[in-house]
C-alpha cells in the first residue's frame, strides 16, 4: 500500500493500480483520489481545457486570458477543474466561459464569470448542459 511502503521514497518503480493515497515529499504535491492528481497546468493565453487539464495556474499579467470549458459529452461527463489567478495585474481579466448549450448551475443565466486576482475556484460539471462553481 502507497501509505507505509513508499513513504520517503524519490521514485517508484512498480506500484501496480493507485486508487487513494499520497506520494511524499520528493514528488511534490501530488494526492491520489480515484483518478491521478496532475501537476498545476499554467496558462496565459486564451483556451479551450481539455480533459488533461485538471489544475491550472492562470496568469493574466501580459492580457486577458479566457479559459473555455469543454463540451460535457463523452470523456468529459462529471470533470472537474482547479482554477486559480496567480499574477497580480489589476488590469487585465480572467474570464471562464461555458460552451455553446451549457450554463453555470450557480445563476442558470450565467454562461460565464471572472476570476479576481489571487482567488481560485473548483469547477464540476453536473450534467451535460450544467457547470457548478464550489
Amino acid at each position: 500500500d502507497i501509505s507505509s511502503n513508499y513513504i520517503g521514497q524519490t521514485s517508484i518503480t512498480t506500484v501496480g493500480t493507485l486508487t487513494t493515497g499520497s506520494i511524499g515529499a520528493g514528488f511534490g504535491q501530488i494526492y491520489l483520489t480515484n483518478s491521478i492528481r496532475q501537476l498545476p497546468t499554467e496558462i496565459s493565453t486564451n483556451t479551450t481545457l481539455l480533459v488533461t487539464h485538471r489544475v491550472i495556474y492562470v496568469d493574466c499579467t501580459s492580457n486577458n486570458v479566457t479559459l473555455t470549458l469543454p463540451v460535457t459529452t463523452g470523456n468529459f461527463q462529471y470533470i472537474e477543474y482547479e482554477i486559480k489567478r496567480v499574477d497580480t495585474n489589476n488590469v487585465n481579466t480572467c474570464t471562464i466561459t461555458t460552451s455553446a448549450g451549457t450554463v453555470f448551475i450557480n445563476n442558470v443565466t450565467d454562461t460565464s464569470i471572472t476570476l479576481d486576482i489571487g482567488f481560485k475556484t473548483t469547477i464540476r460539471n453536473r450534467n451535460a448542459t450544467q457547470w457548478q462553481t464550489f
